[in-house]
């Protein structure tokens, strides 16, 4: 496993000062593993983001389409908040997404931080998708 392998897959958080910042606890699972996968989006708050997406949620999912095709989301996240699950709005589910680490935001643009959640974020779409032709 190479240090580019691991920057691809888990890097992609931002520090105030523009510094980069990996998931490490995806790199503690992955290097005695020797092998990239999906170690950390299994978490439960990733589940009630699930139900955003899927539900269409205040258009997020139109977002998260975007930014899986690695178009960032330009957006004034205001005072990241996710104290109470409170996720009705955009605003406030875009805003527990980085709390919860499952976007990135940096320079007033949300984006999806590296290819573990993306591949994570394609498996929620397709899964609506299928679920939505399949008429169930």
């Amino acid at each position: 496993m190479t240090f580019d392998a691991l920057k691809e897959w888990y890097d992609g958080y931002f520090l105030s000062d523009g510094g980069s910042l990996f998931n490490t606890r995806s790199v503690e699972k992955a290097l005695p593993h020797g092998t990239c996968l999906n170690y950390w989006t299994e978490t439960g708050p990733m589940n009630e983001i699930t139900d955003c997406i899927k539900h269409n949620t205040a258009a997020v999912s139109e977002d998260i389409v975007k930014m899986v095709a690695r178009i960032p989301v330009e957006d004034e996240v205001e005072g990241y908040s996710a104290s109470e699950l409170q996720l009705n709005t955009r605003d406030e589910i875009l805003s527990a997404m980085v709390v919860f680490g499952f976007l990135s935001y940096h320079d007033w643009c949300l984006c999806i931080p590296n290819r573990e959640l993306t591949k994570k974020y394609q498996k929620i779409l397709a899964r609506d998708r299928s679920q939505i032709i399949g008429g169930g």
